[in-house]
């Protein structure tokens, strides 16, 4: 497991541990983040991608599974950076209108995504609806 340093909604920085999962076919990973010391519950905040292309994934779900331990603990922010460090691609939103892959961006979604321009994570395409951090 990989340590992962994150700033909740309530300005406390928590350390998580996380996990990759590569698909057989190599084109889907997910990233499962976890509480120090894991829940017995095993409960976890799951981010998973596809690849779009060679170069770049796309996130196509990610969820706190509504576990309090995970939900606003600014996982998102700190591990979409990481997601791009770690398999050494781009890593882009999904549009809100779910053109692409038949996958959608969803409010909640789009309020992490904001967060990472706010603090130069990330920048957004206006003209295809898309975040891709930087």
């Amino acid at each position: 497991m990989t340590h992962l340093s994150c700033v909740g909604r309530d300005g406390k920085t928590r350390v998580f541990d996380y996990q990759v999962q590569i698909s057989s076919s190599g084109d889907n990973y997910t990233f499962k983040v976890r509480t120090v010391p894991p829940m017995k519950s095993d409960d976890f905040f799951e981010l998973e991608l596809e690849k779009l292309d060679t170069n770049t994934v796309c996130v196509i779900m990610a969820h706190h599974h509504n576990k309090p331990e995970y939900a606003a603990k600014g996982i998102p922010e700190a591990l979409l950076p990481e997601v791009k460090r770690k398999l050494e691609m781009n890593v882009e939103s999904s549009p809100m209108d779910g053109k692409q892959n038949n996958v959608f961006r969803t409010p909640a979604a789009t309020k992490y995504w904001e967060r990472l321009v706010a603090t130069n994570g990330a920048i957004y395409d206006n003209l295809r609806d898309v975040y891709t951090v930087v």
